[in-house]
């Protein structure tokens, strides 16, 4: 180890192992010959001080400041082993395999199915889409699919006089809960529900067409609240914060202590972000909190990280909850063009609603990444804009054959965690990469496939990707069967993990 990279590495230690490390040996003079071996043994000891108490100081604090980076590993998916229709009777999971530091499992379905929330959903009604469709809920436990069991809530429930017909068949999965039966689909007074909503017993929900015959006031058309599941008492923790007169409430996030919503909004004819403080009842705009326009947020612990973009640059801002002091983390920085790589830039960053995560309580990445034009990427921190590079990684490069190729960006629920999926549009996925914010770790894969069929992605849980996959039996003009492929980080040994 050279010199400087010692010092640069002792800059990470934690100040107080170094320090206990300097302590100056008392060596009380002799001959020669042992003064010299005293001191010789002496160095030697505080050497084997410094490296242990330095090493205990970096074993954590080190690895925080650079991610692990896995790759070189490619998965060729074979024609499908399934030659008749799957239904309910044969579906099946195909045994685990690990591609490098991914861990993939192959699920095969009836046609009529879905995965989402952690869970997959199996039609039961003889033809799918029609009014009110049913489904079973099953969970993948160790090779073996799992039918999760039903609960049914079947109340009316007056709020703010109007009475709602709360009316729906759902499903317990660890820490949330699916719907598997939402009654009527039409929005009339009735209750809507986002993915990963929360517990069962405190979910955060949407009541539609909230009004007030009374005083003529009109609410929100879609006015979140926290119901029980299982008894149907609906808590309302936006009233008195004023977010009851605004126009139109498009998206929502509730912070872990319930104190905070985060909403993208209509305010007379703008849209925009809002902060409710549940406890103070009080309503914010961002744009007022930051003295800027704010085109996108995300709902961190403690705080809010807000950007906006203009010009080809974007800038990033944190907002903390309770006092809204403003702090910078970067910026005006340019945005990372895909079309041209050699620019460099800070990439898209997905933040609560927009199209990708529609219906699902998300919070918003809490990272960017900024890409440089050697195409070696740093993540950056939304919350105090520090900055950790991904040692070995190079954003790809685009096949040149005149086809349509390009990366998709998918945040995970939870906001930690981020899918690149690189395809031809319209084929199937040929990369994939997943990046751990919490674990610093990253990994990607190759994907071969030969078969004519059209893929989907997306997170099936907070720590696992989803490609969807719909294929023909035989020469059959219909789709039949449907394939699911789940990818997450491999769990690595305990030895691995201290190393």
């Amino acid at each position: 180890m050279r010199g400087e990279e010692l010092l640069y590495k002792l800059e990470l230690a934690d100040p107080k192992y170094v320090m206990a490390a300097d302590v100056k040996p008392e060596i009380t003079p002799r001959a020669g010959g042992w003064r010299r071996a005293l001191t010789i043994a002496a160095a030697a000891a505080l050497l084997t001080a410094v490296c242990l108490t330095a090493a205990m100081a970096m074993s954590t604090r080190v690895r925080q400041k650079v991610f692990e980076f896995f790759t070189g590993e490619t998965q060729t998916i074979p024609d499908s082993p399934i030659s008749t229709e799957i239904d309910r009777n044969n579906m099946f999971v195909e045994p685990k395999i690990i591609i490098g530091e991914m861990e993939e499992r192959t699920i095969h379905l009836p046609v009529s199915s879905h995965a989402d929330e952690g869970v997959f959903l199996i039609c039961t009604d003889p033809v799918e889409w029609q009014r009110g469709s049913h489904y079973d809920a099953y969970r993948e436990e160790h090779g073996e699919l799992v039918k999760l069991p039903e609960f049914e809530l079947r109340k009316t429930a007056t709020f703010g006089s109007v009475e709602y017909d709360l009316t729906c068949d759902w499903a317990p999965v660890g820490d949330h809960w699916v719907m598997t039966w939402g009654g009527d689909i039409e929005l009339n007074d009735s209750l809507a529900c986002q993915s990963f909503s929360g517990r069962a017993e405190r979910a955060l929900v949407a009541l539609y067409r909230r009004s007030s015959p009374e005083s003529g006031h009109v609410y929100p058309k879609e006015y979140p609240v926290i119901i029980n599941m299982y008894t149907g008492e609906i808590t309302d923790v936006l009233t008195g914060t004023g977010a009851e007169y605004l126009k139109t409430i498009c998206s929502y996030v509730l912070s872990e202590d319930e104190r905070y919503m985060l909403m993208e909004a209509q305010e007379d004819e703008e849209f925009g972000y809002y902060v409710a403080d549940i406890e103070k009842k009080e309503l914010h705009s961002l744009n007022e909190l930051s003295g800027e326009r704010v085109d996108g947020c995300s709902l961190l612990d403690g705080s809010i990280a807000c950007w906006s973009e203009g010009d080809g640059l974007r800038k990033c801002w944190n907002l903390r909850l309770g006092d809204y002091e403003r702090t910078e983390i970067f910026g005006p920085t340019r945005c990372f063009d895909e079309d041209e790589p050699e620019k460099g830039g800070v990439s898209w960053i997905p933040g609560i609603g927009g199209i990708v995560q529609t219906g699902i309580m998300y919070h918003g990445l809490c990272f960017a990444l900024d890409i440089a034009p050697d195409r070696s990427a740093v993540a950056i921190d939304l919350s105090n804009g520090e900055r950790l590079p991904i040692e070995g990684f190079r954003w790809r490069e685009y096949p040149n054959d005149g086809r349509l190729y390009g990366i998709q960006f998918f945040a995970s629920p939870d906001g930690k965690k981020l899918l690149l999926s690189g395809l031809y549009f319209g084929c199937s996925y040929d990369y994939l990469a997943i990046i751990d914010f919490e674990k610093r770790a990253m990994v990607e894969i190759e994907r071969e496939n030969s078969n004519d069929y059209t893929e989907y992605a997306g997170w099936f849980d907070n720590d696992t990707v989803v490609i969807e996959q719909l294929h023909r039996v035989g020469g059959d003009t219909d789709w039949k069967n449907r394939d699911f492929f789940l990818y997450s980080l491999a769990e690595r040994d305990a030895a691995d993990k201290d190393e």
